[in-house]
């Protein structure tokens, strides 16, 4: 993040901090950056989230541990960063969106775990990277997903492998929503499918949003009777 605050604290740690003529997107922006990696693996960091201490060792330990698992996503830990409504309400409700069965310690998941993610390099290269039509956050990475299990790889987040994330307040994680989705409708009428292991874009999701769209506007109805309500 271009913030003088950040530069500073990054500045503190012996890293190749690569400065950009421009803000090209955050696509670009990942892509320049795995591009001059010199390792065999990346991992993905969004400016606005809180790794562990133990985040990317967790990530190394079972990547070793499943050689199958190429490519392991953090997830939300739930915890609340502060004590505002908003943030706890959307916290525990991406908490709940990942769907662990019993026992699960690792699942597909259809979407690559963009803010916080451990990939191989080279399927990264082979996939061609993330695309940069995505100027802003959101929705690249379901997109990048897409294309890394058309080529036969696999996304993976894993229970135990956490991050906090100081979410926005409603209103504003709102307005955030309905941008991606006017970027992300465009992207599913493309894939003529909903997801099969994401927490987005699948069948129950739309039903959900369907659910609620007419919730919301037959709500008047009980104003004027509610037996029409009821109906």
């Amino acid at each position: 993040k271009s913030t003088h605050q950040g530069q500073g604290d990054v500045n503190k740690y012996k890293c190749k901090i690569i400065r950009l003529e421009r803000n090209s997107g955050v696509a670009t922006a990942r892509n320049v950056g795995a591009r001059n990696a010199k390792t065999d693996f990346l991992v993905f960091i969004d400016s606005d989230i809180l790794v562990h201490n133990d985040t990317i060792s967790r990530m190394v330990k079972t990547y070793k541990l499943n050689p199958q698992m190429k490519i392991i996503g953090a997830v939300n830990s739930g915890k609340y960063i502060s004590k505002n409504f908003g943030e706890k309400f959307l916290a525990s409700k991406i908490l709940y969106d990942y769907k662990w069965k019993n026992k699960d310690k690792c699942r597909k998941f259809s979407s690559f775990q963009s803010e916080c993610c451990f990939i191989e390099k080279r399927i990264f290269n082979e996939v061609g990277g993330f695309d940069i039509i995505y100027k802003k956050a959101g929705v690249e990475e379901y997109e990048f997903g897409d294309r890394l299990i058309k080529k036969g790889y696999m996304n993976y987040i894993c229970k135990d492998i956490l991050y906090d994330n100081p979410y926005n307040i409603l209103s504003e994680r709102a307005y955030k929503l309905f941008r991606r989705t006017s970027i992300y409708v465009p992207l599913f009428l493309k894939k003529r499918r909903f997801e099969s292991d994401g927490g987005t874009g699948t069948a129950f999701e739309a039903f959900m949003a369907l659910f609620s769209f007419f919730g919301f506007v037959t709500l008047p109805l009980g104003l004027v009777e509610y037996k029409l309500y009821i109906i």
